[in-house]
């Protein structure tokens, strides 16, 4: 039974003027519309669970990984969801390496970031693609670290 009906069917029967009988027609109603009942709460249910990245859908999670790549990863589900949370976690911190770190995946790689202080850069070094191409994942990673940063790429 849909929380809808449970709801409208005590509601009725407080007033004390419906009876829900089995063989009723009040209940044949009450049937019938429960059937558009559970869809609505399907779909409210599936908004619900698409409001976060940790339980949307498949197709959620590729809409919005498409908002930043025209190309969507060919990882799993569950890398791809790690990858959207990096990229849209909190960076209140400053720049620091953790925080680049996490922008790596986000990027869609699995690489590993030092600093050359002598050439005053950084260097991110590829070590797996997380199922994007080359370029596409130095197009992201440029796009993510600091601009005034020189950055090389291996």
């Amino acid at each position: 039974m849909t929380e809808a009906r449970k709801h409208m069917q005590k509601v009725l029967e407080s007033t004390g003027l419906y009876d829900f009988s089995l063989g009723t027609i009040l209940q044949s109603e009450m049937s019938a519309y429960e059937v558009g009942f559970s869809l609505v709460e399907e779909e409210i249910q599936k908004l619900l669970e698409d409001l976060f990245i940790e339980s949307a859908s498949a197709e959620t999670v590729e809409e919005k990984e498409l908002a930043f790549r025209y190309v969507p990863s060919s990882e799993s589900l569950a890398v791809k969801r790690q990858m959207l949370l990096a990229r849209y976690g909190d960076f209140a911190e400053n720049s620091n390496f953790t925080r680049f770190q996490k922008l790596l995946l986000a990027a869609g790689v699995d690489a590993v970031i030092a600093e050359n202080v002598k050439e005053n850069k950084l260097v991110v070094t590829i070590n797996r693609l997380l199922g994007i191409s080359l370029e596409q994942a130095k197009k992201e990673l440029l796009t993510l670290l600091p601009a005034h940063l020189d950055i090389e790429i291996k």
